[in-house]
């Protein structure tokens, strides 16, 4: 009866967020993990994925295995935790406060065994949790891009309705709560969505890419549907979607083109605004113009003209300070134990624990260092690899040193890629723990991610283009050779 009652009280709690206004408030995760050893691991990542000013708080846990993560959300919504080699998920309101208690003990055992969660919406959270953890398991479907756009909306409605039915079968029997079912029914959409977002490709002609973007704004999608950030994901498909119709008009696609991103900007967010005002617009025009402003930070000095077009106050406000955050390079020192680097015999050895930039700026002093940090799984990672032996050898005999780090990863398929890609360069893996403290202190939001080091060892972006972009790349890596 007391667990109903919780739930009851987290459902009365979730409508009430609902129909106020978004307002960002800090959200807390506190943890707490009991009987530990010393292969426990430690290091934790908590994604608060706030769509408007995303944070990750990645860190190990202190002596006593405690540790305190605070990150800002403007709505209610699923949010993750890397530990273990597993996301838990976790509803959270602005202003809420959770705490996971983890048994390292039971550590080994199945269905989050060795996780008790406690605070705001923990008896919510339990339940889905697991059910997200289901689903995800579930078989990742395969798509044909060259079928029609009806054909494929039939086939991700299929799709859809195998995941709900399997999910279904899985619930039989025990006292879920509706709500996690509700989440998961627009959850699924937007996984599938991600899933789908090589349908739409620039060599198509442009009365068949403008008939399958619009397979992006059917109903199940619930484009200008607010509650739909419940699901962290909805971001993902608006961002593409504001990416696809921004890129349909001719006069923002010649105008980035041909490098004019001020014109491309104006004419953008006349694109945009024609679309219904309300919070998913707003995003849609913080997700166009922070790609904008990232590639061209003078840009930034045009954002207040544009503040009356966003619905809620808050967003343009978050777009400044997520930009001033992603262009800011200056991080202090961070030493991290797990990192090796591939050797001449194609064994990773180990290196003493050290901070990753001031190592790159010793090992290479006086050289333009560029950085690619990916994964083995990540498919634009992949996508990149044909693109880099012609630029190693452009820079062959220049001042250039190619470092790739590979992160959230297992070392035998890291070692493996390297060797059967013939890949060049200089080859650094992170393990577990490891990845998680790198990509949280140095905010790397995903991969993907390049950066690039003066002769002096200065950060001097982390946001560099990627190998195939070729001449803009190339100007990057010319300017830092001529200054010495």
């Amino acid at each position: 009866m007391k667990y109903c009652s919780l739930l009851m009280a987290a459902l009365l709690s979730i409508a009430h967020t609902e129909a106020q206004e978004p307002a960002p408030r800090i959200a807390t995760v506190a943890v707490q993990v009991v009987h530990r050893t010393p292969a426990t691991p430690q290091a934790f990542a908590v994604h608060f994925v706030n769509p408007f000013f995303k944070t990750t708080v990645a860190a190990a846990t202190d002596t006593l295995g405690r540790l305190v993560a605070r990150g800002e959300l403007a709505v209610a919504q699923n949010i993750t935790v890397r530990y273990n080699d597993v996301f838990i998920n976790l509803w959270l309101a602005p202003g809420d406060s959770v705490h996971l208690l983890v048994d390292a003990a039971r550590l080994g055992e199945k269905d989050f065994a060795w996780l008790q969660l406690s605070g705001d919406h923990a008896a919510l959270s339990t339940q889905l949790n697991k059910a997200h953890q289901y689903v995800s398991s579930l078989k990742s479907p395969r798509y044909e891009w060259k079928q029609s756009p009806d054909s494929m909306r039939a086939a991700i409605q299929v799709t859809h309705q195998r995941q709900m039915g399997a999910y279904d079968s899985y619930a039989a029997g025990s006292a879920t709560h509706p709500f996690v079912r509700s989440f998961l029914e627009r959850d699924v959409w937007y996984v599938i969505s991600n899933y789908v977002t090589d349908y739409v490709f620039d060599s198509l002609p442009a009365p068949e890419k403008a008939a399958r973007i619009a397979l992006f704004r059917d109903p199940v999608f619930g484009l200008h549907d607010p509650a739909n950030f419940q699901s962290m994901m909805f971001a993902y498909h608006l961002g593409w979607y504001a990416q696809w119709v921004t890129d349909m008009d001719s006069v923002v696609r010649k105008a980035r083109q041909a490098g004019r991103l001020e014109e491309a900007m104006r004419a953008g967010v006349r694109v945009l605004e024609k679309e219904p005002r309300g919070l998913c617009r707003d995003y849609m025009l913080y997700s166009f113009l922070h790609g904008l402003c990232l590639k061209e930070p003078s840009l930034m000095d045009l954002l207040p003209a544009w503040r009356s077009s966003f619905t809620n106050a808050f967003v343009p406000d978050c777009l400044q300070r997520s930009l001033d955050r992603a262009l800011a390079v200056n991080f202090p020192i961070k030493p991290l134990s797990g990192l090796y680097q591939l050797g001449v015999n194609g064994q990773g050895q180990a290196l003493p624990a050290t901070d990753m930039l001031a190592l790159l700026a010793k090992r290479y002093a006086g050289k333009v260092v560029y950085v690619d940090v990916y994964a083995t799984w990540c498919g634009p990672c992949r996508q990149e690899l044909p693109h880099v032996p012609a630029l190693q050898a452009t820079y062959r005999q220049q001042d250039v040193v190619f470092v790739n780090i590979c992160v959230q990863d297992d070392s035998s398929a890291w070692k493996k890629l390297v060797r059967t890609q013939q890949w060049g360069g200089e080859h650094y893996y992170l393990d577990t723990d490891a990845s998680k403290l790198f990509m949280g202190h140095y905010r790397v939001a995903g991969v993907p991610a390049y950066w690039i080091l003066d002769r002096r060892g200065k950060l001097v972006t982390t946001n560099a283009p990627r190998p195939s972009a070729g001449v803009k790349l190339h100007q990057q890596l010319d300017l830092l050779l001529s200054n010495p």
